[in-house]
């Protein structure tokens, strides 16, 4: 919806929006909903955020809008990019499906400001998100079906007790990497997947929206991983950091994002963490033009080898309530362990 607007208030006939060459499919899937072209471009070399060069070369007449996404909590250049945007006539979009501010939206940059709800975000209720606008400016855009849907069986099961209870069963490590080992489930599988419609959700969830808000907003969780992070950097294991200012504090993140100094050491690592069910990811696991049943609009586009760079070295784990300190002094042996083989 945010695309479609954008879209609707810039004279172009051939719209464009600005993507990062790493990121989720659902970006892709979100553009050519809204008849607006993805143009990608890679990333900074070794960081998270836009190469400035390559963003600067990307804008231009047709860029209706500029994508700012959030990966994991890190940070997302928007201090940098809404001048750029503006200079250029272009909207900007902060996506920020993986990180929610524990203090509201009062600091947000963006022309339209993007939270996710979905199976695994910070605030978890396994479907929907919200479009904010800033100023409440009203909308050009009229998605389909966006007055009250009848709810469906799929929505209200969603919604139950008996589904949350499951995927916070899913979400334990020991869980997860079992899970992890099942194909028919696709657990940590990424494919493109066209985006088919966009509803209003339910009332009733909104009432979830704002119990479980509060709850988040309230409780307030301290890194478990920042009591080892400092000796493994020297061995060749860093922090992923953005190249704008610093994102939200290591307690708001939805997984610690960690960069290996190669594809070996990166597989090595993940490969031993989840031997021992440690829940570790690569993410996406590849360039945005090279992921899965991904269009050619995109994978036409490239090289990208910035964000292929990014992709082979991205490892994640996570940092929510069941990551006890016996998971983090595991991880710890698992990692100085193969760091320490590296060395």
């Amino acid at each position: 919806m945010a695309l479609e607007d954008a879209r609707l208030r810039h004279r172009t006939s051939r719209p464009e929006a600005i993507l990062p060459a790493y990121g989720c499919p659902q970006l892709v899937s979100a553009c050519l909903y809204a008849k607006v072209r993805p143009r990608v471009v890679d990333v900074a070399p070794g960081q998270w955020g836009y190469a400035p060069q390559a963003l600067r070369a990307a804008l231009g007449p047709d860029t209706v809008a500029v994508v700012a996404v959030d990966l994991l909590g890190v940070g997302d250049q928007a201090a940098e990019l809404l001048p750029l945007a503006r200079e250029n006539g272009s909207c900007l979009i902060q996506d920020s499906a993986q990180r929610l501010p524990g203090t509201g939206l009062s600091g947000w940059l963006g022309d339209y400001v993007i939270l996710s709800f979905g199976r695994g975000k910070p605030l978890n209720l396994l479907r929907g998100g919200v479009l904010a606008v800033p100023g409440e400016r009203p909308l050009l855009a009229d998605a389909p079906e966006m007055t009250r849907p009848r709810e469906r069986l799929k929505d209200a099961l969603l919604g139950s007790w008996i589904a949350a209870m499951a995927f916070n069963t899913m979400t334990h490590p020991r869980v997860y990497e079992l899970a992890a080992r099942l194909p028919a489930l696709k657990v940590g599988e990424t494919t493109f997947e066209p985006l088919e419609r966009v509803v209003r959700l339910p009332p009733r969830v909104w009432r979830q929206v704002a119990a479980a808000y509060e709850t988040y907003a309230r409780e307030r969780y301290e890194s478990p991983w920042a009591s080892v992070l400092p000796q493994w950097e020297p061995l060749g294991l860093r922090s992923l950091t953005c190249q704008g200012p610093a994102g939200s504090s290591a307690e708001d993140r939805l997984r610690l994002a960690l960069v290996a100094n190669d594809l070996r050491l990166r597989d090595s690592l993940v490969a031993a963490l989840n031997q021992h069910g440690l829940g570790a990811s690569t993410m996406y696991g590849s360039s945005l033009d090279r992921i899965a049943a991904i269009p050619r609009e995109v994978s036409s586009q490239g090289p990208f080898p910035n964000a292929t760079e990014l992709a082979d070295r991205l490892l994640t784990l996570p940092t929510h309530r069941f990551v006890s300190p016996a998971v983090v002094r595991r991880a710890d042996e698992c990692i100085l362990t193969a760091l320490g083989r590296r060395s």
